[in-house]
């Protein structure tokens, strides 16, 4: 017997699904049945993934686990930051790396370290 293996996205999207059931006055076995999911799968998956939204990474590719839950708190989610971290790891997510300024041309004593043009074009 193979168990299914669902994406957070995937999960997320359910989760969304059920809040709005839940609001129009549903059970959460009713809901569960519909989903295709048992009930402790459902309550594992709020504890985790609860108040998480996809789509905040990929708006603000440049923010930290830390910024992102500061997004989430601000935007009314009881959210965490060690639980945002969690996530964050467990889905292999990085801030990209900035891009290394470059060295000193000249150094104190005036000697070259790197190539000067000699002419247009040279270097």
């Amino acid at each position: 017997m193979s168990r299914k293996r669902y994406t957070p996205e995937q999960i997320i999207g359910m989760l969304r699904e059920a809040e709005v059931r839940l609001s129009q006055g549903e059970t959460v076995g009713v809901i569960c049945r519909g989903l295709g999911v048992s009930e402790q799968s459902y309550y594992r998956w709020r504890c985790e993934y609860g108040g998480l939204r996809v789509d905040l990474i990929s708006e603000y590719g440049r923010y930290g686990y830390r910024r992102v839950a500061a997004l989430l708190r601000a935007q009314g989610w009881d959210v965490n930051v060690k639980r945002v971290w969690r996530i964050w790891r467990r889905e292999g997510l990085k801030v990209p790396s900035k891009q290394p300024k470059r060295g000193r041309l000249w150094l104190n004593d005036g000697s070259c370290i790197r190539l000067r043009p000699s002419w247009p074009n040279h270097v």
